[in-house]
């Protein structure tokens, strides 16, 4: 969400404020400008979601019982942390 702000910001997108609680809309023409402008972070954002839709046919096949194992050995704690 702070992208699509700094965009605004720096005009790269056209928005209008609307509402009390100044909510932000943007047009569909704008996005699809920015969108074809070859801005840089459009770029990067394009090659990111290349990335992930690569590795979405990763198969990982997690059971109930390893899910429950991972649980039971409190995986992200700290081993001194309690």
């Amino acid at each position: 969400m702070n992208t699509v702000k700094r965009w605004v910001a720096e005009r790269k997108l056209d928005a209008q404020k609307v509402g009390a609680n100044n909510w932000i809309r943007i047009s569909v023409d704008s996005i699809k400008r920015l969108l074809q402008s070859g801005d840089e972070n459009v770029k990067g954002f394009r090659r990111l979601k290349k990335q992930i839709d690569d590795m979405s046919d990763l198969d990982f096949n997690v059971t109930k019982e390893d899910l429950q194992e991972m649980s039971d050995r409190r995986m992200g704690k700290l081993p001194w942390g309690n």
